[in-house]
């Protein structure tokens, strides 16, 4: 099983957005459960990051934005 998502492997514009698909899926783990996403959101602090223009972003790019 595969899945796709949005990724941000450098600074820019919308035109840095790449869509990456994984083909590996890690298996749930005790208590967990795994479920089939058809669309998901981003938001405002994205957007920002994306451009490089969020102060409080640590994380190492590739990064994919969303929960």
């Amino acid at each position: 099983m595969s899945w796709q998502h949005i990724r941000i492997a450098r600074f820019g514009g919308p035109e840095v957005l790449e869509l990456s698909e994984e083909t590996t899926l890690p298996r749930p783990g005790p208590g967990e459960a795994r479920i089939k996403v058809l669309a998901a959101g981003t938001g405002f602090t994205d957007a920002f990051i994306r451009r490089g223009r969020y102060p409080d972003f640590k994380g190492p790019l590739p990064f994919t934005p969303g929960y």
